[in-house]
């Protein structure tokens, strides 16, 4: 299937590196380009071509695979929102060296992205396009909101519950039981010891509000 990346800068790059190494194990996608509203269209991003703009997605004719590039989640959700073409399609990236248990016991959502040296146990729930970087674990029984995403090197505990659109900052953990809030952003390095309150920025072990 044809696929394109949206966003041409570092991220989409990495992402184009994941879609190859899935190709290597199994030729699974043709990557055709990008979409992006910042770069000329036309122009070769690692010899591939910037397709057009965000709005040109919805005049796609053909059954095409699409793949977010953005990590911060109000983007991904304002994107989102701004597409509307049924030949458009949100395929889950899973890099090969992902540690999952089992499929039967993780449930995934679309448009997921899940890089290299992540670990999943069981019994894990991961909604609409979340993106999970190199080299986390996520402990069981654990759910993941739609549109959030979680930094390299985080670590997630069990039975932890993380709302739509939070941003899991680098090198973080969450310890067991815990809930983030909608909208939460947890700063890099921060270890989150107590439930958070939505739209609020916690830094610092134990992690507080900035700020405050």
């Amino acid at each position: 299937m044809d696929i394109a990346i949206i966003g041409a800068g570092g991220m989409g790059r990495e992402i184009l590196c994941l879609i190859n190494k899935i190709n290597s194990k199994k030729s699974s996608y043709n990557f055709i380009g990008w979409y992006d509203d910042l770069k000329e269209i036309g122009i070769l991003i690692d010899g591939y071509p910037v397709l057009g703009k965000i709005s040109d997605i919805n005049s796609i004719e053909s059954k095409t695979a699409l793949v977010l590039a953005i990590g911060y989640p109000e983007q991904k959700t304002k994107l989102i929102n701004k597409i509307n073409n049924n030949n458009i399609s949100f395929p889950n990236l899973i890099h090969p060296n992902v540690s999952i248990d089992s499929f039967q016991h993780i449930k995934l959502g679309q448009g997921i992205i899940i890089q290299e040296n992540t670990t999943l146990t069981t019994n894990i729930t991961i909604n609409d396009f979340v993106f999970l970087s190199p080299n986390c674990t996520i402990g069981h029984d654990t759910i993941i909101g739609k549109y959030s995403s979680v930094m390299p090197g985080a670590n997630i505990a069990g039975n932890v519950t993380i709302g739509e659109s939070v941003l899991v900052g680098i090198s973080s953990s969450v310890l067991q039981g815990l809930h983030l809030a909608e909208e939460s952003f947890i700063g890099g390095g921060a270890c989150v010891t107590r439930d958070t309150q939505r739209g609020l920025t916690y830094v610092g072990t134990p992690a507080r509000v900035f700020g405050k």
